[in-house]
């Protein structure tokens, strides 16, 4: 954490690839995570504080349970888990706080924002279970079931951004 990381270093995937099964690169510039992949126990991944996006690519990390990517620039929730959930199947504990796609108090969203988000997120991620530091309840699972399965869980959660662009257009 801290290194002014702009990618993770050819000497540490060398090094730890094969071995760490946890890896925090917090408060870095990363926008990129594709070299995650050589990380093959990987369990935990923290990168907190980065430049990364809805668009970022981890590649397929089936060992990886805890992912946080807190205070980044993900915008696009849709986009974000729909391809974290192909990439990372077996998450058991996410973290999004502070990103303009995980609406919250934290960031000004409202109460219903934060729960379309969250119904939203658990839908895609049948194993979870912490969403931003909350246990993921067993009746959020339920409905998140059901409206996945009418149709209510794929609509599209507008970010702040977004919800502000919208309202402009309505006055």
């Amino acid at each position: 954490a801290f290194k002014n990381l702009t990618e993770v270093p050819r000497s540490i995937i060398e090094q730890y690839g094969r071995i760490a099964t946890t890896l925090d690169l917090s408060q870095n510039y990363l926008t990129d995570l594709r070299s995650i992949e050589s990380f093959k126990k990987l369990h935990t991944l923290i990168v907190d504080g980065n430049n990364l996006s809805s668009f970022i690519v981890l590649n397929y990390a089936p060992n990886l349970r805890m992912l946080s990517v807190n205070n980044n620039n993900i915008e696009n929730l849709s986009v974000f888990i729909k391809r974290l959930s192909e990439d990372c199947p077996r998450l058991k504990c996410l973290s999004m706080m502070k990103n303009n796609a995980a609406p919250s108090y934290f960031n000004g969203g409202t109460k219903e924002q934060n729960a379309d988000y969250r119904a939203f997120v658990i839908s895609h991620f049948p194993l979870l279970e912490n969403l931003d530091g909350n246990a993921v309840q067993q009746l959020e699972k339920d409905e998140a079931k059901a409206a996945a399965a009418s149709g209510g869980a794929n609509k599209k959660v507008l970010s702040k951004k977004e919800l502000k662009g919208l309202k402009k257009k309505l006055d």
